[in-house]
Formats: C-alpha cells, sequence, structure tokens
C-alpha cells in the first residue's frame, strides 16, 4: 500500500469517526479518545465533512466551543498553516491560545482579533466564543473592518494578487451601496465573498462589471448555517487565464450544490 492510499484510508476512518458523533452514535469525549489514540495532530475528517457542507456545519455546532475553535482554525479547515497565518499577519501563539482558553473574558482577546479569526473560519463571531451556537449570521466582525472605496479596493487587488495569501474583510462603496465582503487572496487568484443575506442582481453586476480586469466569475458559496447561501467571485490575473476552482465550497452553479440527504 502506498502512503498517498494508506492516508486515504485514514481519512476515511476520522471520517466515519465524526459520522457517529453527529448521529449521537459517540460523545465527544469518544471522538477526542480516538485521535488521542492515533496521536492526531490534525483532523482528517474535515474535508470529506466539507463535501456535503451540512455535515461540517451539524459536526462542529455540536461540539464544545474548545473544540469547535480547534476544528474551524485547523488547517484543513482554513486552508492556512500556522506559519501562513503568521505571514498573514496573525499570531500563531495567540491562536493556539485562544484554541486552549475555556472562558474568553473581555481584556484577553481584543475584538479585532475575533473579527480577523471569524474571516478566516468563515462562521459568525460567537460560533468562537459561545457554547451554544444559533442560526444567525450577524455581521459583527465585519463592524471591525476599513471603509474604502471601491477604487481603493481595486488598487489593493491589483497589488495583492500574487503576493502572499491572505484574508480581509472591507466594507466597500460604490454609488449608493455598501458591500460587506470577506476577501481571499489565493495562489490563483482571489475569492470575493458578499456578507449579505440577500444582493440584488443589478448590484451584483454592477460590482462585478467594476472588477471585469480581472475576469470574475461568478458562483454561490456554502456557509455554516445551512439554510444561508453567500454569493462569490473568483478573480485571476490576465495572465492566469485557467479556472481552477478556489474553494470546496465555491460553486459557479446554486442549483449543483450538494445537500444533506441524509
Amino acid at each position: 500500500m502506498d502512503e498517498k492510499s494508506g492516508q486515504g484510508l485514514w481519512d476515511q476512518e476520522f471520517y466515519k469517526k465524526a459520522k457517529e458523533f453527529i448521529r449521537g452514535d459517540i460523545v465527544e469525549s469518544d471522538w477526542e479518545e480516538y485521535h488521542a489514540i492515533h496521536n492526531s495532530k490534525h483532523h482528517f475528517e474535515i474535508p470529506l465533512l466539507k463535501e456535503i457542507y451540512s455535515e461540517f456545519s451539524d459536526f462542529v455546532r455540536m461540539l464544545s466551543v474548545k473544540n469547535r475553535r480547534r476544528i474551524l482554525l485547523d488547517a484543513y479547515s482554513t486552508g492556512f498553516t500556522r506559519i501562513e497565518l503568521e505571514k498573514a499577519g496573525v499570531s500563531s501563539k495567540r491562536v493556539g491560545k485562544f484554541v486552549r482558553m475555556q472562558n474568553i473574558k473581555d481584556d484577553e482577546i481584543s475584538c479585532r482579533f475575533l473579527s480577523l479569526l471569524s474571516l478566516f473560519c468563515r462562521v459568525p463571531m460567537h460560533w468562537l466564543t459561545e457554547e451554544h451556537v444559533v442560526d444567525i449570521w450577524d455581521n459583527e466582525h465585519l463592524f471591525q473592518m476599513p471603509v474604502i472605496s471601491m477604487h481603493k479596493f481595486t488598487e489593493y487587488l491589483r497589488c495583492a494578487l500574487g503576493g502572499t495569501r491572505e484574508v480581509r474583510g472591507f466594507r466597500i462603496t460604490l454609488g449608493s451601496n455598501i458591500f460587506r465582503v470577506r476577501v481571499q487572496i489565493l495562489s490563483n487568484g482571489f475569492l470575493v465573498e458578499f456578507y449579505h443575506e440577500s444582493i440584488a442582481d443589478d448590484e451584483f453586476t454592477l460590482f462585478k462589471e467594476t472588477l471585469k480586469q480581472f475576469q470574475c466569475i461568478p458562483g454561490y458559496m456554502h456557509t455554516v448555517i445551512p439554510s444561508r447561501t453567500h454569493r462569490a467571485l473568483f478573480g485571476h490575473s490576465f495572465e492566469q487565464r485557467c479556472f481552477e476552482n478556489p474553494s470546496v465550497e465555491f460553486y459557479t452553479d446554486e442549483a449543483k450544490m450538494p445537500c444533506n440527504d441524509n
């Protein structure tokens, strides 16, 4: 058996254990013990859970807040290693301390730090701080982010492309509209996710046309709230003409987004 196929089998075993927890066949401590026995520092079940995103949502919402942070901030979840988080301006020491914290005091973790982590994890802020979560998508974390013009945003994208991978949040003014967006700089372009419950087609088209130099591809993204999807744009430079799906959560056709059929 080669190393790759062996890893695939381990992924399946961790995934099966996560599914047992979701179904209620085991409790959280059993799932923790399974990881401890196999000395697993990473959570290989995450990519398989994300293939049906409502499974991933069910899994993280059922966990204690401490383990929920551990899952949401795992490299398999964010797409960023601790070293890459450091390069993107997030202290790995602070992340490690935050993951281990049982109770959070207002003076221990800044609202801006929490806001940034929420953007990396793509969850409402309270999913990182509260023991019990609710299916409400608040944009509290975006109120910590700068308000910039569309012109400034375009300049930011030009400068960021080809540089360090990062995640940022912006409130962007365009005409009379204010767009709340999460932006992820990728190795092959960028991903703009609209943090709106709904966005009018004409407003979405206006935003897309303003970024036409980046050949943006429209799409949709899952969120941890099953009833909510976000519209998104994947853009890239003229030198990168081949479309590569930027994220397991990104779909160009909303009708083809898989749902949990258990």
